[in-house]
Order: structure tokens, then sequence, then C-alpha cells
């Protein structure tokens, strides 16, 4: 049986956890705020788009690391504000031939654990999955979206396929499972993903709406696009062209009514914004690139401002805000004219 070990146990976590635990495996989660509750009721649950209630049954639960069991895949989707925790979470499940899946967002992610874990595979993970925690062992997910797959080191997408046929091969319904892709350049998705992620989740958290208004709101929308052409300047500069993808993916935004995105949430119960990760490595790379960022530079400067603070923007911050923004792009379009 495959062994499997979730760290990160919040709604990406358990989604995926619970889709190997169907599959069969030995799924075994790194529990914090869930941990009694499970302990308790021995399942939580998934309630999937279509409003089906989906039990899971995990098969092993530990709240320290170091009882964790040596496991074939090691899924880590933990918020990248807590990354520094991996030094010691992550090596007591690591036997010669695991697997490492980041399910992660931003960018830099694999490159930071390759930092203190040599010669296991690591696999890039990048999930469009729409997916929240409503309560202690409660998931709901408004979109299955895609889960796509690329090795860090290249020439491993073997690591990819054994991933992705622990999925395939247990033929989980398409109303469950995501549909699953496999690439070459763990960078390339990497960027795709910043592409909607730095902007809908920033904007999200600055303007408290929701994605969709963002989406369709031609004010907001203009917005969304500048900050999307600065991600992709900065993703070319890296070799990643990915500007073909932004009118798509405004469009499919046009669709999750009501959604707000993990960075909102976060924020909303008073814990760490994953600003580092999808905002300012953004920047980082910019710079060394001798590229500027006006728009993503004066939303970081925001996204600080509300987490040292601790509270949304007033509704005339945020017409301020929105105004600040709305003058560098003018200034963006007028240079560009020249």
């Amino acid at each position: 049986m495959v062994s499997v070990t979730v760290i990160g146990s919040g709604a990406v976590g358990k989604f995926y956890g619970g889709l190997f635990t169907l599959a069969g495996c030995h799924v075994c989660y790194l529990e914090r705020s869930d941990f009694t509750i499970l302990q308790e009721k021995k399942y939580y649950e998934i309630e999937l788009p279509d409003g089906h209630v989906v039990k899971i049954r995990p098969s092993q639960i530990e709240n320290d690391s170091l009882q964790l069991p040596k496991s074939d895949i090691i899924i880590i989707a933990l918020k990248t504000t807590e990354n520094h925790l991996l030094k010691k979470l992550l090596p007591p499940a690591l036997k010669p031939e695991s697997k490492i899946l980041l399910l992660q967002n931003g960018i830099g992610n694999e490159e930071y654990v390759s930092a203190f874990i040599k010669n296991h595979s690591i696999v890039c993970g990048v999930t469009t999955i729409g997916v929240t925690r409503i309560n202690s062992g409660y998931i709901k997910v408004k979109d299955l979206g895609e889960l796509k797959l690329a090795p860090f080191t290249k020439g491993d997408e073997s690591s990819c396929e054994y991933i992705r046929q622990q999925l395939v091969c247990a033929n989980l319904s398409d109303a469950l499972c995501s549909k699953i892709h496999l690439f070459e350049n763990h960078r390339a998705l990497r960027w795709s993903k910043l592409l909607w992620n730095t902007s809908f989740s920033s904007l999200s958290l600055v303007f408290n709406t929701s994605v969709d208004v963002l989406a369709t709101q031609k004010h907001y929308q203009n917005i969304v696009k500048a900050i999307m052409h600065e991600v992709c300047v900065v993703a070319k500069a890296d070799g990643v062209e990915i500007e073909k993808n932004i009118e798509r993916l405004i469009q499919r935004t046009i669709t999750l009514q009501g959604y707000y995105p993990s960075m909102y949430h976060d924020f909303k119960m008073g814990k760490p914004i994953e600003s580092q990760y999808i905002v300012l490595h953004i920047i980082d790379h910019a710079r060394s690139h001798h590229l500027n960022l006006p728009l993503l530079s004066l939303v970081y400067e925001k996204l600080m401002m509300l987490q040292k603070n601790g509270k949304w923007f007033s509704a005339s911050d945020q017409e301020e805000i929105c105004r600040q923004l709305e003058i560098k792009i003018q200034k963006l379009d007028e240079l560009i004219g020249l």
C-alpha cells in the first residue's frame, strides 16, 4: 500500500489527502486545530461543487511531527508563512525513495526546500481548486479546477507520473477528482498560477471584495489586467511566456461568484498573509532583472499596512488606493504610447 503524509492539513491538504485516501493509500495527516475533533469523529467532510458531501476517514492522524510515518509521498500544503517549520516537520517522514509534492502558493518554494533536503524527488504541484475550510472537519469546494505537476529536477518526470497514477488508477469520479496534467518546467507552472494569484488574491484583500467582482467591474478589472501584465513582464525575463492566459483567467474568474481566496480568509482570521511568496518574490525577481513594477509595489505596500494594522481599509481608503493605481496605469499607458 502506498503511504502518504500530509503536512499542512488545511483545505487544500485535506482535499488532496482525501483523494489519496479514497484511492486506497495509507494517509497520515499532521494536524493542529482539527486534531481533537478528528480523534473524536474519526472522519472529516468534503462538500463538492454539486452539493454532495463525502466523508473521509484518515488512516492516521498525528499532532507531533516526530510520530509521522516514513512515506512514499509527502504532501506539503503548509502556508508559505510557515515554511521555516519545514526543516523540523519534513525530515521525520522521509525515506530514501520519498517524493515530496509541494502544493503551495507563490514562487521559490522548491528552491527553498531543496536547500536543506538533498537527494529526494521534489515535485511542483500547482492547483487551481477553489476550496475553503468552513469549520473544524468540514471543507467546501467551490471549483475543482486542475492539478498540474512538474519535476523540480529536470528529467524526473517519472515522479510526477507516479503521483498521478495513484489517483488515476483509483478510478475516482470526475465529480470528485481534479483534472491532472503533467509538465516539464516547474517555473512555468509557478508563474502561470501567480498570474491569477498575485492579482486576485492581493486585490481581494486590499478592496475587501470577492474575485468575481474584481473580474467584472470595469475599474477593478483594469487594475487586475495591469498587475497581470506586470507579472507577465517578470515571467518573460525568467523565460516564461504567459500573457496569452490573461483573458481566459479573467473569464473563468467571473464564474467564481462570491469566492474569496485563501489570503483573504487568512487575514480575516488574524493569520499572517502569504505576501512574501505571492508578491514580494516577484518584486525581488523584477529588481534582479532591473525591472520596475509600480503597481505591484504599491499593492505590496498596502498589504503590509493591512497586516500591520489588522483591519480592513475604509471605503474612502479603498477609493484613494484605486485612484493611485489608476494614475500609475495611465502613466504606463502614456509611456507605451511614446
